[in-house]
């Protein structure tokens, strides 16, 4: 109703309207709440009367400010009640309030609805209509937001994920089916990248042809031909036609290839640590890109750890290697961080704290009962510390046990490789075998390449690898004073940690130490070489099977509540479970086995945190098989968190399967402790 002889054009015209409307509003609000009080107001009235329902509706929205009502809460007040009845019920806890707190409640009521209007506005109106009518207990209403805001979280992850029709059946297809791809495309990749490599290499007859004649020519000289060096100054185009990669020593590609001729694509250093700079050199200067490969924690280049002092010369500087160069010109850097090598956790356990900082990651063995992977056989030998330099008790024990592994059916397909702590103890070993004329040895030094039986010094250990490793330790105590000498062979230079974290990572499946001393023989004082401090603690390792194995820290590694679940769960329906099962950066999430039983039967992984953390589809997924086809778990099963959310009883029925139904895991151990 607007005033009047109202006017569009005239000043304070539009305040007039906003009155008016506000006022209509009120009015349509009144009629609708109270029609009682309605129609009273649209009875005549004089000026005095108009005056005090003015007043009355003003007073009416300040209070309904301060006590911070909504259309909302007033439907909730009045509860299908006429306004009139409702404020005269109101009226008196209202006085009786202002009598005696001081509208202290009405106060704590004005907070209560600033903090629901809070939580409607930011979508909690079901939760804050709760709250009001005290649907649960005030002490709860914190837990029941935040399962309320969870539960709201979740449903909206499902809805834009698409997860509302998760199966994990396809979920594990579609991991296999990657896992299929990736097998195949390595197949593939074996010939295809060679032939990709050679339909690249120019080919161009109209300007080779006769270089390519004189090269075959060359090779087919059965005397007076020329040198490679020769070869390749005068052919280099035709040369890496035929051959486009070379397989050589940085040595041999100085000494082969001449200088101004050939020029490669890439050029790649492997075992970078043992490769001075000054001879890494020659070969870079060749290459258009370079790849430089190796480990710091394991041996520099070779000579700068002796097994006797000799003359000094420029050879035996300690000249700084190719990768350490590489490193401290801050060339670009990616870390390794998986070890696939062994097969028993255990035998990088020491290594990776000690040297690696618990980084890293390695898969863990499924049977931790007994002590297989390193043992400790002690010898009551005599190192002969003249000219000698040897101990031969210790090492006709070698050489006996060794041929009793080649002779024993169960034992005789392991690939085998001994080590000595020095040079005169492995030319000693090297005799007994030669002398022993067993055919069983001359087959296995005649093995194929990476089966083949090796004996070797700690100093030229770099880079084998076998299943079974045998080591000879060759020092004794001295009988004077029961300890071993100062001089304790190379291990005792510098650099000797790095010669004992060569020589123990070279196992798959067994490190088997032959020592003629124990830990205890080797002085505790904490100025002793680092090489000999990491021998006696590793030794220790290795005599102590009852002991904790050597530890990577979590690194802040959470286990969440669904594994939390899981655990609970079968423990209550009778089975053994452990959380982050594992030694290093890597860990099954939940192992599960029978009661009385030595190994785990199932390893279970889950969609958690780290596997979320991992960058790479084969970490995140394809380790998970490795665990039953590397390291020989009974079972491997995966759990989504979707399905587990949806149905956990279908889960846990699929897991029980699973344990029922895989082996014990003594039938699957590989690795004897004898």
């Amino acid at each position: 109703i607007l005033p009047a002889n109202w006017a569009a054009h005239r000043p304070g015209a539009l305040e007039e309207l906003d009155t008016a409307i506000r006022l209509s509003q009120n009015a349509v609000w009144l009629e609708r709440i109270a029609p009682t009080a309605w129609m009273k107001a649209l009875e005549p009235k004089d000026a005095q009367e108009i005056g005090t329902l003015k007043e009355i509706d003003a007073a009416w929205s300040r209070w309904l400010s301060v006590i911070g009502a909504t259309e909302h809460t007033i439907e909730q007040w009045l509860a299908g009640r006429s306004w009139l009845d409702t404020w005269d019920e109101s009226m008196s806890r209202w006085e009786n309030d202002l009598a005696g707190t001081g509208l202290l409640q009405l106060h704590r009521h004005a907070l209560l609805r600033k903090e629901l209007r809070a939580i409607e506005r930011a979508g909690g109106i079901d939760f804050a209509n709760k709250l009001a009518h005290r649907a649960f207990p005030l002490a709860e209403a914190e837990t029941v937001m935040r399962r309320g805001l969870a539960l709201a979280s979740l449903h909206e992850r499902f809805a834009a994920c698409d997860m509302k029709n998760f199966s994990d059946d396809a979920q594990n297809k579609l991991v296999s089916a990657f896992l299929e791809n990736v097998r195949e495309a390595r197949k593939f990749a074996i010939q295809a990248g060679p032939a990709r490599l050679l339909a690249r290499r120019p080919f161009r007859t109209n300007s080779i042809l006769g270089e390519v004649t004189a090269l075959v020519r060359q090779i087919e000289r059965k005397r007076a031909g020329m040198g490679l060096r020769e070869i390749s100054a005068r052919y280099p185009e035709a040369l890496l036609t035929f051959a486009p990669a070379f397989l050589m020593s940085p040595g041999s590609v100085a000494h082969i290839l001449d200088a101004g001729s050939l020029k490669f694509d890439m050029v790649i250093f492997d075992e970078a640590s043992r490769i001075r700079t000054a001879e890494a050199i020659g070969a870079m200067g060749r290459g258009k890109s370079v790849v430089i490969v190796g480990d710091t924690k394991q041996l520099p280049p070779a000579n700068t750890v002796e097994t006797a002092p000799r003359p000094k010369s420029a050879a035996d500087s300690g000249e700084e290697s190719i990768l350490g160069a590489a490193l401290d010109s801050c060339l670009p850097r990616l870390r390794l961080k998986w070890h696939y090598r062994s097969e028993n956790e255990e035998l990088i356990a020491f290594p990776n704290v000690r040297y690696y900082g618990g980084e890293l990651a390695v898969l863990p063995s499924a049977r931790r009962d007994v002590h297989t992977g390193i043992t400790l056989r002690r010898i009551n030998g005599k190192f002969l510390r003249g000219v000698d330099k040897t101990n031969p008790i210790e090492a006709r024990a070698l050489v006996d046990e060794l041929i009793a592994r080649l002779r024993d059916p169960a034992r005789r397909d392991e690939s085998l490789g001994v080590l000595c702590l020095n040079v005169p103890q492995r030319d000693l070993i090297l005799d007994m075998l030669e002398g022993a004329g067993e055919s069983l040895v001359r087959d296995a030094f005649a093995a194929p390449t990476g089966r083949r039986l090796f004996v070797k010094s700690f100093e030229h250990a770099q880079g084998e690898e076998r299943d079974v490793i045998l080591v000879s330790l060759v020092l004794s105590p001295d009988p004077a004073t029961g300890a071993l000498p100062p001089d304790c062979g190379p291990l005792g230079s510098k650099g000797g940690e790095q010669l004992l974290n060569v020589a123990v990572t070279r196992a798959r499946k067994q490190m088997r130490l032959l020592s003629s001393f124990g830990p205890e023989h080797i002085d505790p004082m904490p100025v002793i070489p680092a090489g000999i401090k990491d021998l006696r603690d590793y030794l220790m390792f290795a005599a102590s099977p009852g002991e904790a194995m050597p530890e990577a820290p979590l690194q802040g590694r959470e286990h969440g509540i669904l594994v939390q679940q899981l655990a609970e769960a079968l423990q209550e329906r009778g089975y053994v479970t452990q959380i982050n099962v594992g030694h290093s950066a890597f860990r099954v999430d939940l192992a599960v086995k029978k009661p009385c039983e030595k190994g785990w039967r199932l390893a279970i992984m889950l969609d958690g945190p780290e596997w979320k953390s991992q960058l790479a589809v084969m970490d995140r997924d394809g380790v998970p098989f490795l665990l039953r086809d590397a390291m020989h778990w009974p079972a491997v099963a995966r759990v989504w968190l979707p399905s587990w959310l949806r149905d956990r009883q279908e889960q846990l029925t699929k897991l029980v399967e699973q344990i029922e139904s895989a082996p014990s895991n003594h039938r699957v151990a590989r690795v004897s402790n004898s």
